[in-house]
């Protein structure tokens, strides 16, 4: 299974060395260059991009060869937007996304997330 991870902050470094250590080819998408240069240095293969740029999730391989993305950042519209466009691209595809809050939580189901995380809540 290709998976993406966008963000490789503490959330998204935890559930991208999840799913490696599960066997899942996962890729981390990155725009900041020290965290990208991290999740590098970490062992995955990564691309420095702007997830919420359509060319860029099409490049990245959404509508063709990924099975999921896991919308990970800290930012709640850039989940949502990244979530829009994956579905756009896909309707097939697995979206995961984090929330922080409730309200959020909807936004992100309405958006075509199939499953949403709220990383407070499982705390």
């Amino acid at each position: 299974m290709n998976i993406i991870v966008c963000g490789y902050g503490d959330f998204g470094k935890n559930l991208a060395r999840e799913l490696v250590d599960r066997h899942f080819h996962c890729t981390v998408v990155e725009n900041n260059q020290e965290r990208a240069a991290q999740a590098a240095s970490d062992g995955f293969l990564v691309r420095v991009a702007d997830v919420t740029d359509d060319m860029v999730l099409k490049s990245l391989g959404i509508g063709e060869s990924i099975d999921a993305i896991f919308c990970a950042t800290s930012d709640e519209q850039v989940n949502i937007l990244v979530t829009l466009a994956s579905r756009s691209l896909d309707e097939d595809l697995l979206i995961v996304a984090r929330c922080v809050d409730s309200q959020s939580k909807k936004k992100l189901i309405l958006a075509g997330a199939n499953k949403v995380i709220d990383p407070y809540e499982l705390t």
